[in-house]
């Protein structure tokens, strides 16, 4: 049994996820597909999300002294995590070493610069592919 309600080989379970649960629409009616999509664990995530847009992860972790383009990876990674609605603001910021609020407030950032920028458009695209099902 897994995730409570799929009996099976990981290989089946495999199978039905991609076939009837999406990530792009996230039914809030349903908390145990939240769990299920999930399944990934953050950190194997945001390595993955570094290796994309080709930056050490050191370097986004760190709040300490980050600025430029590291700086809007960060924040690009850190809207989409909370824009997938798999992931609550405090675990986000846990990762990344920030308060709660600093999260929403790199969310709102982000928003307004996706509407702006187009580099900025290009790096979430580009990051936001890892998220597809």
């Amino acid at each position: 049994m897994r995730h409570g309600s799929l009996f099976g080989s990981k290989e089946y379970c495999e199978h039905i996820k991609s076939k009837y649960l999406s990530k792009k629409k996230l039914d809030v009616e349903i908390p145990q597909k939240r769990l299920v999509l999930r399944e990934d664990d953050l950190n194997t995530i945001i390595r993955k999300a570094a290796s994309v847009m080709e930056c050490n992860i050191s370097d986004l972790i760190n709040p300490k002294r980050i600025s430029g383009l590291e700086k809007e990876k960060r924040d690009i990674l850190i809207y989409v995590l909370w824009n997938t609605g798999l992931y609550r603001n405090y675990e986000i910021a846990k990762i990344f070493n920030l308060s709660y609020s600093s999260v929403s407030k790199q969310v709102s950032n982000i928003k307004r610069k996706l509407r702006k920028e187009s580099q900025i458009k290009r790096m979430y695209k580009k990051i936001n592919s890892l998220f597809k099902t």
